[in-house]
């Protein structure tokens, strides 16, 4: 899903495997290992997405740059 923020230019969340795909707009894509559902609905809902993945993901859950 394409979202409105200044450094954030998508996230995906795979429910299945807990898994949250977040696009850059410096062009890189990470993905973020057993996020919890409710922490990938906060990002969603949240007014700032780049201030709530800093304080709520960023540096919290195992992070594997992907490869395109």
């Amino acid at each position: 899903m394409d979202v409105d923020s200044k450094h954030i230019k998508t996230i995906v969340y795979d429910d299945t495997d807990d898994i949250l795909y977040i696009t850059f707009h410096h062009g890189g894509k990470y993905k973020y290992l057993k996020v919890p559902q409710m922490v990938y609905d906060g990002l969603e809902m949240s007014s700032s997405k780049s201030l709530y993945f800093r304080h709520q993901i960023k540096n919290r859950y195992r992070t594997e740059k992907v490869r395109e």
